[in-house]
């Protein structure tokens, strides 16, 4: 048997590359980021309410950037 076409390679390692991309962002990070723009969308920007879950969003950026750099 020859080679299999280029196409069908390239289509492999295409996929296989984005399903590992989109394992890199935690679900712990999104959920940490979501708290805080869900908060917005319920009171609006800077309401004090909101305020102790910025923290939070920077901790889910961090979580994010540290998996980011390992990839």
């Amino acid at each position: 048997m020859g080679n299999p076409p280029k196409r069908v390679v390239y289509q492999k390692l295409i996929r296989r590359y984005f399903k590992k991309r989109a394992n890199i962002f935690s679900d712990e990070a999104a959920k940490l980021k979501n708290e805080l723009i869900k908060c917005w969308e319920q009171h609006g920007v800077d309401h004090p309410k909101c305020v102790h879950l910025i923290p939070k969003l920077d901790l889910g950026w961090g979580i994010d950037m540290i998996t980011r750099q390992k990839y």
